[in-house]
């Protein structure tokens, strides 16, 4: 018999300089959970001041909060959102197969979307043939080439150049690769943002 117990997903979302980390590290700290983050800029090794690494916030009552998919890259690496959800899948294993809870903390909605509407994302290498071959052509020739293929990727394709690119270059290589999506774990999902006024935030990023 297959049990219908889901993990609950906590995720704390706000501005920058709302507090949310320091919240965030609180609430994990006392429900014995664990923190990943949901910052495209905190991805980043040495990129601590431009990024708002607050890491003192992680402390709490003298204890640090385990914080994960912070300093995981070199700057300059072009860290995807495929990246991401593989990078959160294997941390939320981690923490949920040691019995913790886990509290996703961010930062950027992308990265929060992709997690809570589990985006079925494949990794498809660069063509850069391809890619060389494309830049010459106009945007109209470029939507006429992605709507020769059969299935878009996304109607929002169509929205700017590099998007055109890439969804063609997804398109041509589907024709030829299965494209097996990452699996993704199910959750119970609690969704909790932080509010603060213009001016008191004003005063805490100055």
């Amino acid at each position: 018999m297959h049990s219908i117990y889901k993990p609950l997903l906590i995720t704390v979302l706000g501005p920058t300089a709302s507090g949310k980390t320091a919240f965030a590290a609180r609430l994990a700290y006392f429900l014995d959970g664990e923190i990943i983050s949901a910052d495209s800029r905190q991805v980043y090794r040495k990129m601590d001041l431009g990024t708002g690494k607050d890491y003192s916030d992680y402390y709490v009552e003298g204890n640090l909060v385990p914080c994960h998919l912070i300093d995981i890259v070199d700057a300059g690496y072009k860290y995807s959102l495929f990246e991401y959800q593989r990078d959160f899948d294997k941390a939320w294993k981690d923490i949920t197969g040691r019995g913790r809870q886990v509290v996703l903390c961010g930062g950027s909605g992308m990265y929060i979307e992709s997690v809570l509407d589990s985006y079925q994302l494949v990794n498809v290498p660069h063509n850069e043939p391809l890619r060389k071959n494309l830049e010459s052509k106009s945007d109209s020739e470029l939507a006429g080439i992605l709507s020769s293929f059969k299935k878009l990727h996304n109607i929002s394709d169509t929205s700017c150049r590099k998007r055109l690119i890439r969804a063609i270059e997804i398109a041509e290589y589907s024709r030829t690769n299965p494209l097996a999506a990452l699996p993704f774990p199910e959750f119970e999902s609690i969704i909790l943002g932080i509010d603060i006024d213009r001016e008191h935030r004003r005063k805490r990023i100055t």
